[in-house]
């Protein structure tokens, strides 16, 4: 069955080592991908790690772009079949698909390259951020013209 914890066994005080027979757990042990992050509404990634910048942890995220606007949550889910992923919705075409984990991310990416057609993109969290970049070193730079507007 299911592992469940009493709110009595839960722990929510500072972090500390615990004895292994101690059956209290910390909220940080329950919760791991939950700690030190907030979860965005209507943003890009949807969560901020207030640690610091999780690199490793965006490598999970793909944007996934151009696809019909008539595709459902379950369209896009049989795409990366058998994988099960994560969707956060951008709009009606775009959205980032999560992987589970690193060996998830690799296998999305395999299964993207073994679609001969794709009727969509898929980016990585990486290059998407090189574009983001890019765009706003355009904007701000004096061929773009911004600045030459304020002179």
């Amino acid at each position: 069955g299911k592992k469940r914890l009493p709110w009595g066994q839960l722990d929510f005080g500072p972090l500390r080592r615990s004895p292994s027979d101690d059956p209290k757990r910390s909220l940080s042990e329950m919760l791991p991908l939950s700690v030190n992050r907030i979860k965005l509404v209507r943003a890009q990634p949807n969560v901020v790690n207030l640690s610091g910048r999780d690199e490793a942890d965006m490598s999970r995220h793909f944007l996934m772009s151009g696809y019909p606007s008539s595709w459902k949550k379950w369209d896009l889910m049989k795409v990366w079949s058998p994988l099960w992923v994560g969707l956060s919705y951008v709009d009606d075409a775009s959205c980032w698909v999560i992987a589970r984990n690193e060996a998830d991310a690799l296998a999305l990416q395999k299964i993207y390259k073994m679609i001969e057609d794709p009727q969509f993109q898929l980016t990585t969290y990486e290059d998407y951020r090189a574009m983001q970049d890019q765009l706003a070193q355009r904007v701000t730079s004096p061929a773009g013209g911004a600045q030459n507007e304020l002179a």
